[in-house]
């Protein structure tokens, strides 16, 4: 584990700013070892987009599919 120095703390703030790390720690260790499965993600996503519709915003998951527009010359 690294070790992280933190320097020029305001007396009396130093309980405040380790609780600050310790934030971090835990959200980068998280990120780092929890893994969401797919549906879960998914359903995070489809929940987040029909509330955005519902309230007439553009989706922020859902991608617009793309058509390709094929012509024959005859």
């Amino acid at each position: 584990m690294a070790t992280v120095e933190i320097l020029n703390v305001p007396e009396g703030c130093e309980s405040k700013v380790k609780d600050y790390a310790m934030v971090a720690i835990e959200r980068f260790i998280k990120a780092r070892d929890v893994a969401v499965a797919e549906a879960v993600t998914t359903k995070f996503e489809s929940d987040i987009d029909a509330i955005l519709v519902a309230n007439e915003l553009p989706a922020k998951f859902t991608r617009a599919e793309e058509v390709e527009d094929i012509t024959i010359e005859k």
